[in-house]
């Protein structure tokens, strides 16, 4: 809301099964030859349309992230 305060995702159309929080968890390990590996782990999202959204999104995400520095 305005305040910054959660709302219902169902009250802005999102569907049933769109969670309230989604906590991320990301980590970044050096590896050899100076390149780095990035890990994202979502928790949160529940099995079904919504999750699978989410990863299609995500991917597409990181797909421009490498684009941009590579």
């Amino acid at each position: 809301d305005p305040d910054g305060n959660p709302i219902d995702p169902a009250q802005v159309g999102m569907p049933a099964d769109f969670p309230l929080e989604v906590r991320l968890e990301i980590t970044f390990k050096a590896l050899d030859g100076g390149r780095t590996e990035l890990t994202i782990v979502e928790h949160g999202w529940t099995e079904g349309h919504m999750s699978t959204l989410a990863e299609l999104g995500m991917r597409q995400s990181l797909d421009k992230f490498a684009a941009s520095i590579g």
